[in-house]
């Protein structure tokens, strides 16, 4: 009996090593899943910038950083769609004042 089955300590040692592999998994797993983290090094000046802006948005450094990423994709977003708009009118509209230039 005692041959076939290991001591108890070493079950526990096994048992342990799996329960640490598998919470070490799951923990960077959600990493992936649920939004990274990141480290952002700004030199003196661009700290103070982000305080200023925490400050004027009452809100925390990272807050701030936050909503001026998504400000400035919005902007990029209105851009876009402003140009599309542009070309649209030239395409169409405009189509022939275009073609007698691109002959010009």
């Amino acid at each position: 009996m005692g041959a076939k089955h290991a001591p108890l300590a070493v079950h526990r040692s096994k048992r342990q090593k799996l329960i640490h592999q598998y919470a070490w998994t799951a923990t960077v797993s959600n990493w992936y899943r649920y939004g990274m983290a990141m480290t952002l090094r700004l030199d003196t000046t661009h700290n103070e910038m982000v305080e200023r802006l925490a400050r004027e948005m009452k809100c925390s450094k990272q807050q701030a950083v936050l909503r001026a990423i998504e400000m400035a994709d919005q902007r990029i977003g209105v851009n876009e769609k402003a140009l599309l708009r542009v070309q649209e009118i030239l395409e169409t509209r405009d189509k022939a004042l275009m073609e007698r230039l691109a002959d010009a």
